[in-house]
């Protein structure tokens, strides 16, 4: 007898899962002018804070980063993104930098599921009744994921080229479902 109840406690579960990951996706390059080679763009070690290389020029020293060089109003760029506000193409101006750099990517994303299944049968007057349970959980590991890198030329310091926002992706999702079969 306590077999038994062991097996219909214990006995007969259906443990499934899956890992489902993706390779960051591409970073759109903004329509910006940028002088000098474009594979310096990418970064060996991106971190939240610099997804790839943001040095360039701006207007005055409060505007400056990590990198970057004052050049003043009329003077050229010669280095890097050129983030001075009054050298941005206009809206309907074609495309001067490669809509993608090979290499620069969003984070890359990771997600643990799992699921848990039991089918009880029962007798009810010479019928088998079967109660299935099932339970789903999504992201058991209840990790947060990065939104897209800001890629605003003109953004300010500490934003061009960093991630300021969490993504739409859910966090953990739990879901329990009976089903009768007769």
């Amino acid at each position: 007898m306590q077999g038994k109840a062991l097996d219909l406690l214990a006995g007969g579960w259906t443990v499934s899962g899956n890992y489902v990951w993706q390779l960051g996706t591409l970073i759109g390059m903004p329509n910006a002018f940028y002088y000098g080679d474009v594979n310096n763009i990418k970064v060996a070690n991106p971190t939240i804070g610099q997804e790839f290389n943001t040095a360039g020029c701006v207007l005055t020293s409060a505007q400056a980063g990590p990198g970057d060089t004052v050049v003043p109003a009329g003077q050229p760029c010669t280095a890097g993104w050129d983030k001075r506000t009054s050298t941005q193409l206009g809206t309907y101006q074609s495309r001067t930098m490669p809509l993608y750099v090979d290499g620069v990517r969003n984070p890359a994303f990771g997600q643990l599921n799992g699921s848990l299944m039991r089918d009880f049968r029962f007798k009810v007057k010479d019928q088998t009744v079967t109660f299935q349970v099932r339970g789903d959980v999504l992201n058991v590991m209840n990790h947060s994921y990065m939104g897209g890198v800001n890629t605003g030329v003109t953004s300010g310091v500490g934003t061009f080229g960093s991630i300021t926002s969490g993504s739409t992706l859910l966090n953990r999702f739990i879901q329990v479902q009976g089903h009768i079969r007769w």
